[in-house]
C-alpha cells in the first residue's frame, strides 16, 4: 500500500476526463471517464464512448462501462454494454478477489493471480509507481473469458494534446494468449506526475489506427 502513496491523488472525490476519438486522421467521435468516490474505499468509474454524426452512418458505436473498485484499483463489480455496429452485447461480473473467483453471466470463473477489468485496469496502473523497462503480468477479465496480459512501461514521450502538454510514460500491452487486442498493437500514455493522467491511446488496426486523445480534464479532492 505504501508504494501506491506516490501516485494515491488518482482516487478523488470526482474526476472527468474528455477524449477525442479519431479514425486515422478522421474525427470518429468522443469518449468520458469519470471516477467518484462512493463509500469508505470504494469507487465507482465509469465510462461512455460514441460515435459522431459522420462515423455513425458507416459504423456506429455506443459502448458503456462500469467498475466498481477497492482503493488499489481492483474491481469488485463490472458491467459492460456494448453497440458497435450491428453487435450488441451485454455482460456482468462480480469480482471476489479474496476467494480468487469471478462470477459472470451465471458463471464461476477461478483464477490465480491480480485481475482487472476493461475499465479498472486503466485504473489500476494510473495508482502503480512506474518506471521505464518494467513489466507487469496480470488478467484481464472481458466478455466472459480471463485473458492472460503483459504490459511493459517502454519508455517515456512529451506529448501535446488539447488539454495541454504532458510528459508520458509510454505502455504497451500485449496478450500471452487470447483475443484480447487481436485487432493489433496498442500503445498508452500516462502523465508523469501525481494525477497519471489518461493523455493518449493508439491502436493499430487492420487497415489504419484508432486514437484517442485529452482534451478536458476536471477534479475534485
Amino acid at each position: 500500500m505504501l508504494a501506491l502513496l506516490a501516485v494515491v491523488s488518482v482516487l478523488v472525490s470526482y474526476e472527468r476526463m474528455e477524449f477525442d476519438m479519431k479514425y486515422g486522421p478522421i474525427p470518429a467521435g468522443s469518449a468520458v471517464m469519470e471516477v467518484r468516490r462512493e463509500g469508505d474505499g470504494e469507487y465507482l468509474a465509469t465510462s461512455e464512448a460514441v460515435s459522431n454524426k459522420f462515423f455513425s452512418l458507416f459504423f456506429p458505436v455506443d459502448d458503456r462501462m462500469e467498475s466498481l473498485m477497492d482503493v488499489e484499483g481492483f474491481p469488485k463489480r463490472f458491467e459492460k454494454v456494448t453497440r458497435e455496429g450491428r453487435h450488441r452485447s451485454h455482460h456482468k461480473a462480480v469480482f471476489l478477489r479474496e476467494e480468487g473467483k469471478i462470477i459472470s453471466d451465471g458463471d464461476t470463473i477461478s483464477v490465480h493471480g491480480p485481475v482487472q477489468d476493461p475499465l479498472s485496469i486503466f485504473y489500476y496502473f494510473r495508482l502503480r509507481p512506474l518506471k521505464v523497462d518494467t513489466t507487469f503480468s496480470l488478467y484481464t477479465f472481458t466478455d466472459g473469458k480471463l485473458y492472460p496480459l503483459k504490459v511493459k512501461v517502454v519508455g517515456k514521450e512529451r506529448v501535446r494534446v488539447k488539454a495541454g502538454t504532458f510528459d508520458c510514460f509510454v505502455l504497451v500491452p500485449s496478450r500471452t494468449a487470447g483475443g484480447l487486442l487481436k485487432r493489433g498493437r496498442m500503445k498508452v500514455w500516462l502523465s508523469d506526475d501525481g494525477r497519471r493522467l489518461l493523455v493518449k491511446m493508439r491502436s493499430e488496426l487492420a487497415i489504419g489506427h484508432i486514437s484517442a486523445e485529452l482534451v478536458r480534464y476536471e477534479r475534485e479532492e
